[in-house]
């Protein structure tokens, strides 16, 4: 599945981070904030506007963390000018791992920029 054009240009953060999850089977809102929440109050501590959830973001981050299951990458999360971000998740290796992606519109992470 190639990515949908409307998100041509949108930078994919994935976060390889070691979470102990009991359960990802929760209502939309639930699982919303189980990656908003983390991202939002270290966007507070440096004054910057909450992020709010997209479900397009999503359905890209769910494509991409699908084809990179086994991958470590991390990126910037906190970027001033981002507003938006869908967020997925893929078990790895017959559930040894947990591979969180989150997409993030606009883009951040830029070199040799400052991300606030």
């Amino acid at each position: 599945m190639a990515p949908p054009k409307h998100i041509n240009g949108v930078s994919v953060a994935v976060a390889a981070l070691i979470l102990l999850v009991a359960c990802f089977h929760c209502v939309d809102a639930n699982y919303q904030q189980q990656f908003m929440a983390p991202q939002n109050a270290a966007r507070a501590r440096l004054r910057l506007r909450p992020l709010m959830w997209d479900a397009k973001l999503a359905r890209y981050a769910q494509w991409w963390a699908n084809q990179r299951r086994g991958d470590q990458t991390v990126h910037t999360i906190v970027w001033k000018s981002t507003q938006r971000i869908g967020c997925a998740h893929v078990i790895c290796n017959g559930g040894g791992g947990v591979l969180l992606a989150c997409s993030y519109d606009p883009p951040g992470n830029f070199l040799g920029r400052r991300p606030y």
